[in-house]
C-alpha cells in the first residue's frame, strides 16, 4: 500500500510504507502518543494514558504497554510484527497477562496508589482529585474482577487473526481489540494510519440491544441491564437494578432514551439520568425549573455535598457525576438522600 502526498495540489509524490524492523519501536511510539490508537469510537471522552511499559506480572512475564482510561478501564497491549514467527500466539500471550494481573493484582493496586501513577492521572483529568480517586477505585475493582481490554498491535494483521478476534469477541466474555499501524515518513515527519478491528464485537455496548431497542432507538430494560452486566460485573448490575426497582417503589418515572435512563418524580423533579458507561448523571440545572422543582433539586445537592457523593467543585456544576463505583457501594445511602430531598 502507498499514499500520495502533495502540496497545493501540485507535486504529488508518492510514498512507501515504512517497514518497522523492531516491536520496540512501536512500544516507544505508543508511549509517547497514546491518543494515535483508534479507540476513540468505544466510547466518549476517550483518554488512554499509558503507564508504564514492560509492565511485571506476577508469573514473571512482561506486558508490553498497561494502560488506563479515565473511567479506570485497564488495557493490556501487546506488540508484534508481522514479521515474526510466533504472531499467532499473541493473544494466548495477552490473556496469560491478564490471568496474572486477576490472580494477584496486589501490585497493580498498589502502583496505582503510588505518587508517579497518581500525578499522571491527575494530568488527564485535569487536576480533579476526586476524579482520580475514583478512577483508582476503579481501576481496582477492574483488576479485581479481571476486566481488561487486550489490544494486539501490530504493524499489520493478517485476515486469520483478524478472524481470531472476532472469533474470540463473539463466544467469550473477553474484549480484545486489534490495532494496525500504517507508517509512512515524509522530509522528517510521520505519518501514522491507524485501522481498529473488533471494535464492533457483541461485547460492545451497542450490540447488546433487545428487539424493542433496535425497533425504537432508545434503551429499554433488558438492554440496560444486559449491558449494566457487561460493563460493571454482577456487583453494579445489582446496584443499578436496585436503584431502578427503589426508584419505581417511590413513584419515579422512568424512561429510556437513545443512551440513557432518565428518573423524573411528581412529573416535575427528574433528579438524575443512569448512563450504560458513567454511573449517574444528576439533573441541577436551575434555569427552567419552577420553584417547586428547584427545592428538591438544592436539597438533593446539599445532602449529596455533604455525604461525600458529590465534590465541593460539584456544587457550581449543573451536570456533575457520580461514578459507578462511588454509589455502588453506597446505592442505599444514595437513595436515602433521594427519599429525603422529596420529602416536604
Amino acid at each position: 500500500m502507498s499514499i500520495i502526498i502533495s502540496k497545493g495540489g501540485q507535486n504529488a509524490k508518492k510514498l512507501d510504507r515504512t517497514v518497522i524492523q523492531q516491536e520496540e519501536y512501536l512500544q516507544a511510539y505508543i508511549e509517547n502518543n497514546a491518543d494515535c490508537l483508534p479507540l476513540h469510537d468505544l466510547k466518549d471522552n476517550f483518554r488512554l494514558l499509558i503507564l508504564a511499559r514492560e509492565f511485571a506480572t506476577p508469573r514473571g512475564g512482561y506486558i508490553d504497554l498497561l494502560g488506563v482510561d479515565v473511567d479506570g478501564d485497564i488495557y493490556i497491549v501487546e506488540t508484534k510484527l508481522d514479521q515474526n514467527a510466533d504472531k499467532r500466539r499473541i493473544i494466548a500471550q495477552a490473556l496469560d497477562y491478564g490471568a496474572a494481573l486477576w490472580g494477584n493484582p496486589s501490585e497493580l493496586i498498589a502502583k496505582a496508589e503510588e505518587t508517579a501513577w497518581r500525578t499522571r492521572l491527575l494530568g488527564i483529568l485535569s487536576g480533579d482529585e476526586q476524579a482520580v480517586a475514583n478512577c483508582i477505585a476503579a481501576i481496582e475493582q477492574n483488576a479485581r474482577a479481571g476486566r481488561f481490554r487486550f489490544v494486539i498491535l501490530m504493524d499489520h494483521l493478517d485476515d486469520g487473526l483478524r478472524e481470531l478476534i472476532s472469533f474470540v469477541n463473539k463466544n467469550s466474555q473477553f474484549k480484545v481489540l486489534g490495532v494496525e499501524l500504517d507508517f509512512y515518513s515524509h522530509e522528517g515527519f510521520e505519518i501514522v494510519i491507524p485501522k481498529l478491528y473488533g471494535g464492533e464485537s457483541t461485547n460492545d455496548p451497542a450490540s447488546a440491544v433487545s428487539p424493542q431497542m433496535k425497533r425504537s432507538g432508545k434503551w429499554d430494560e433488558g438492554s440496560f441491564f444486559a449491558m449494566a452486566n457487561q460493563r460493571f460485573g454482577d456487583d453494579g448490575a445489582r446496584a443499578m437494578r436496585d436503584l431502578h426497582d427503589r426508584c419505581k417503589a417511590m413513584g419515579g418515572a422512568i424512561k429510556g432514551t437513545d443512551k440513557s435512563f432518565n428518573v423524573t418524580f411528581n412529573g416535575f423533579f427528574k433528579p438524575f439520568y443512569v448512563f450504560y458507561d458513567r454511573g449517574v448523571e444528576l439533573d441541577f440545572d436551575m434555569k427552567l425549573k419552577s420553584p417547586e422543582a428547584a427545592a428538591p433539586t438544592l436539597k438533593l445537592k446539599e445532602l449529596l455535598l455533604k455525604k461525600g457523593f458529590l465534590d465541593p467543585a460539584d456544587r457550581t456544576k449543573s451536570y456533575p457525576r457520580v461514578s459507578v463505583n462511588v454509589f455502588v457501594p453506597r446505592v442505599s445511602d444514595f437513595m436515602e438522600s433521594l427519599r429525603e430531598s422529596l420529602e416536604p
